[in-house]
């Protein structure tokens, strides 16, 4: 989800009630009417937030369970696709190693 804020956001930013946002992609835009404010993506997790439910929850965000269960039955045949799918789940791991670092400390 596309979000904008007058504030740069935290990575991880719990909303109470064991659900968190991660927020990432966070880009600096200048806007002539009202200054600069902070475009970014975000997506929400259910319970604590993990390395691996910070992965998941990025690739939700692209892939549903049945496009990615598609895709990894046709790797053989739709390498391409295959290959877009493999490039994304590793920068999401890159990602949700940053997201983490900075949460934990």
């Amino acid at each position: 989800m596309k979000t904008e804020s007058n504030m740069k956001p935290i990575p991880i930013l719990d909303l109470g009630n064991g659900k968190y946002h991660i927020n990432y992609n966070v880009v600096e835009v200048e806007r002539e009417e009202i200054g600069v404010i902070f475009e970014y993506n975000t997506v929400l997790i259910e319970g604590l937030p993990t390395y691996e439910r910070v992965i998941e929850s990025l690739i939700r965000e692209r892939y549903g369970i049945s496009d990615e269960l598609a895709i990894q039955r046709q790797r053989d045949i739709k390498t391409d696709e295959f290959a877009e799918y493999c490039e994304y789940a590793d920068s999401c791991k890159e990602l949700a190693r940053e997201c983490m670092e900075s949460w934990e400390k």
